[in-house]
C-alpha cells in the first residue's frame, strides 16, 4: 500500500506543468519520512524522483527542498544505497540542488559515515549544497 501511495505522490509531483508549490508542500515532511526511515527500494526511488520534481527548474522548489529537516543529509547517504534504481533519482535530486542559484551553492554537506569510502572521492568531493 505504502508503495502505490509513494508512486502516486511522485506521479503527481511530475506534473507538466508542475503543480504550483504551494500545493505540493505538504508533501514534503511525508518524503522526509520515507528517505529518513525507510529500508524499501521502490519506495526510496519514488520519493528520490518526488523531490528531484519538486525542485526541477525554479528557486522556490530548491528552497522548499532544503529547508525540509533531514532532506539533503539523507539524499547524500542515500548515495550509498545499493541499488542504481535509488542512487539515480538521489543523484537527479542533488543536481536540481547544486544548480540553483549562489545561495543554494554556499555550504558543503558533512558526508554521512555510512558512505562508502569509495564512493565519497568520485562522486561527493565537489558535491556543494
Amino acid at each position: 500500500m505504502l508503495r502505490n501511495c509513494i508512486w502516486s505522490l511522485s506521479n503527481l509531483c511530475r506534473g507538466k506543468p508542475l503543480p504550483h508549490l504551494e500545493l505540493l508542500r505538504p508533501a514534503l515532511p511525508i518524503l522526509a519520512k520515507i528517505l529518513a526511515s525507510s529500508t524499501d527500494s521502490e519506495c526510496l526511488q519514488d520519493a528520490a524522483w518526488a523531490l528531484s520534481y519538486l525542485c526541477d527548474g525554479d528557486d522556490e522548489g530548491i528552497d522548499a527542498l532544503i529547508e525540509a529537516p533531514g532532506v539533503c543529509a539523507d539524499l547524500v547517504r542515500h548515495l550509498g544505497h545499493l541499488s542504481s534504481n535509488v542512487i539515480t533519482p538521489v543523484m537527479r535530486t542533488l543536481g536540481n540542488i547544486v544548480s540553483g542559484d549562489d545561495h543554494h551553492t554556499q555550504g558543503k554537506p558533512s558526508l554521512p559515515p555510512s558512505l562508502p569510502p569509495s564512493l565519497a572521492p568520485g562522486v561527493c568531493a565537489d558535491l556543494v549544497i
